[in-house]
């Protein structure tokens, strides 16, 4: 019997998260096989999302975390990872609407990296875009990125510049969870996303692997914290002007892989960690332009030299917050001196 921890963070989700909560339930699956428990911590909300989640939770199972708290999204997630005890921990939104085979299809991938002798395992999906009614555009969240994932498998490197594994699509092992709880995430200095951070973390020091279906219908209300990206009517010269504002974007997640890597050792990434470092110490335009085009096939997948050579011109490292992301390395790792990447495991 596997244990099956489902982590929810809600806030005023009152509209939807008894259809959400249901399709979880619903799930196709052998129960002789897999436990179920839903774990749901409530960021404070001001509507009636508390009394749908108790009256939800008499007929099903589910553990309830109401401390009255608002913490954020992310750090609500991060709170619920002590709470639960679990084989494989999923990860959904309040307003999500499971496909009935997502939960099999999870397990049975676990189950294939397991055999292959995988110990640091993650999972994640494509999802349909909804509109409010849950009912799916034809369109998947990941369209235009998944030909960049290669061999159905997520890399450190493809992170380093893009989001790719969706915490609302997203399922880990116990391993790492246990790693995710040694790590400083709620003292990054800035808003991090959880499920960029996770997928850091499995792909750094273990398989991230890639479901090409969508499991999940991803809602389209207006109020999505991260809603789904709409490029498609952008010209060329709206593109290029939007690079300056998505490099401000990408030195945010330089900063977290930086603290990733250097928390944590790596064979396969080996080195990633003191590039970072030259990289996010000071504003070095011949520095950073070899580095964008040195990790060009991360970068753009439709135009990686013309994108690499102007994310170089406006890079701009924040060094204050640079400083605060070496002060949380030296206190994980307070023997590497220079700043080296850690070989603790």
């Amino acid at each position: 019997m596997k244990n099956i921890a489902i982590l929810m963070s809600t806030y005023n989700g009152e509209k939807y998260v008894e259809e959400q909560i249901i399709s979880i339930f619903h799930q196709n699956y052998d129960e002789s096989q897999l436990n179920l428990t839903l774990y749901i911590r409530d960021d404070h909300s001001s509507d009636s999302t508390r009394e749908i989640i108790a009256k939800l939770s008499k007929k099903y199972n589910i553990v309830l975390d109401f401390d009255g708290q608002n913490l954020g999204f992310a750090k609500s997630f991060h709170k619920l990872l002590d709470k639960a005890e679990a084989d494989y921990y999923f990860f959904a939104d309040q307003d999500d609407v499971w496909v009935p085979n997502k939960l099999s299809l999870f397990v049975d991938r676990f189950n294939k990296l397991e055999d292959q002798g995988q110990k640091n395992i993650g999972v994640f999906s494509d999802a349909w875009i909804a509109n409010e009614l849950a009912e799916s555009t034809g369109k998947r969240l990941l369209e235009a990125r998944s030909p960049r994932i290669r061999d159905y498998k997520l890399s450190f490197l493809d992170q380093l510049f893009e989001f790719y594994a969706q915490g609302a699509s997203m399922a880990v092992n116990k391993r790492i969870i246990e790693k995710l709880l040694e790590l400083p995430f709620t003292e990054i200095p800035f808003k991090e996303s959880h499920d960029h951070f996770i997928g850091l973390v499995v792909s750094h020091i273990g398989c991230m692997s890639y479901i090409d279906e969508a499991t999940l219908l991803y809602r389209q209300t207006g109020s999505n914290v991260y809603g789904a990206r709409n490029d498609a009517n952008k010209s060329i010269l709206q593109r290029l002007e939007s690079i300056s504002s998505r490099v401000k974007t990408v030195q945010f997640l330089l900063l977290t892989a930086e603290l990733v890597s250097a928390s944590i050792g790596s064979e396969v990434n080996k080195g990633i960690s003191d590039e970072l470092q030259k990289l996010n110490t000071k504003k070095n335009i011949y520095y950073a332009t070899k580095f964008f085009i040195r990790y060009r096939r991360y970068v753009s997948y439709s135009n990686p030299i013309i994108v690499s050579l102007l994310y170089g011109i406006y890079f701009n490292p924040n060094t204050a917050l640079h400083q605060q992301i070496i002060s949380l390395i030296h206190r994980r790792c307070p023997h590497e001196n220079n700043l080296g990447t850690s070989t603790k495991l």
